[in-house]
């Protein structure tokens, strides 16, 4: 991880606070380097050899070249240094025979059922707001740190990329109950996974 301080200014209230986040700071590091193993996330796609046709449309749609041909019949096979598990290759396959490991599809749709439960007071609109990783998630922790709050009738879902949210979501979404749909997304000429908001579009 990295960890940011920005400069202090001549408060002192302020740069007893910075230090205080930055030993915080330390302190995990510290704890990550006393463990005897560490455990990451695979954030890749999987491919569904059954389903798969070998269109090629996934190996199309990958921005950074994660994914290959090979075998007989050729099947795509997806190099995990490369890819990003933004799930544009998700979208683009026709058969859904692509998925991600740490964010599959059905735990999407399950997410959207479960949030539908909830029901606001006073009729207030229900509705679920899409996040992606790279800006969404991390503008609504940083609106929770700043004191600002929304209505509770928002229900925020966490994605990895906007590239990874299908149509067939937002239709179920709504099947479900929710009154709006809004997604929350990297802006345009940022995405954190190149063209994954225009892909989105």
């Amino acid at each position: 991880g990295i960890f940011i301080i920005k400069s202090p200014k001549d408060d002192p209230d302020e740069i007893s606070h910075k230090f205080l986040v930055a030993d915080a700071a330390a302190a995990m590091v510290i704890n990550l380097l006393n463990k005897k193993e560490l455990f990451h996330r695979a954030t890749v796609s999987q491919v569904n050899t059954e389903l798969c046709s070998g269109c090629g449309a996934c190996m199309k749609a990958c921005v950074f070249n994660a994914v290959s041909f090979q075998g007989e019949p050729p099947l795509p096979v997806i190099d995990p240094r490369r890819c990003r598990g933004c799930g544009n290759c998700v979208t683009a396959c026709p058969v859904n025979a692509m998925d991600l490991l740490v964010c599959p599809g059905n735990y999407l749709f399950n997410a959207v059922d479960i949030l539908s439960k909830f029901k606001p007071e006073n009729n207030a609109p229900l509705v679920l707001a899409i996040a992606c990783n790279g800006y969404g998630y991390q503008s609504l922790d940083q609106a929770g740190e700043l004191g600002l709050t929304w209505p509770v009738g928002i229900m925020p879902l966490w994605v990895v990329c906007g590239c990874q949210i299908d149509m067939q979501l937002i239709i179920h979404a709504f099947f479900r109950g929710f009154d709006a749909v809004i997604m929350l997304v990297c802006g345009d000429g940022c995405c954190h996974n190149i063209i994954g908001n225009a892909e989105l579009e």
